[in-house]
């Protein structure tokens, strides 16, 4: 039986942990920057499902916030196919910590859509039936 000896070990191991940088005082993180893209569409976000400028839960007008119905993965088509609604803050933070509440918005998001589009234009985009 033959053994084989590393002699060359720098850069693959490491016996401790790299110490972590610390933050020196008064400094934050800086927020990931968008890219122009990426802001040129969130711009340019249009919505199917309402006309008017007004919260879609509780049609209040002021402190409105664009949302789209499907986040994650299918954010960005969401964007491009006109999911997307305003919600006032409130209604927004309620969307986002209500898992029932999101749920229904994408279901109402999801009939709409079919009915413009159909349902095999929402599977082959989408890629589930929400």
């Amino acid at each position: 039986m033959s053994f084989r000896i590393a002699s060359h070990l720098e850069g693959s191991f490491h016996p401790y942990p790299k110490p972590q940088k610390k933050e020196k005082a008064g400094q934050s993180r800086q927020i990931k920057q968008k890219s122009s893209k990426l802001a040129k569409k969130e711009r340019k976000r249009f919505s199917i499902l309402q006309n008017e400028k007004k919260c879609y839960i509780c049609n209040c007008t002021k402190n409105l916030t664009k949302h789209e119905a499907f986040g994650g993965c299918n954010r960005q088509k969401s964007m491009e196919w006109g999911l997307v609604y305003y919600l006032c803050i409130r209604c927004h933070e309620e969307v986002t910590n209500n898992e029932n509440r999101k749920k229904k918005l994408e279901g109402l998001a999801r009939s709409i859509f079919v009915m413009k589009y159909g349902a095999d234009l929402f599977l082959k985009e989408f890629g589930r039936n929400f």
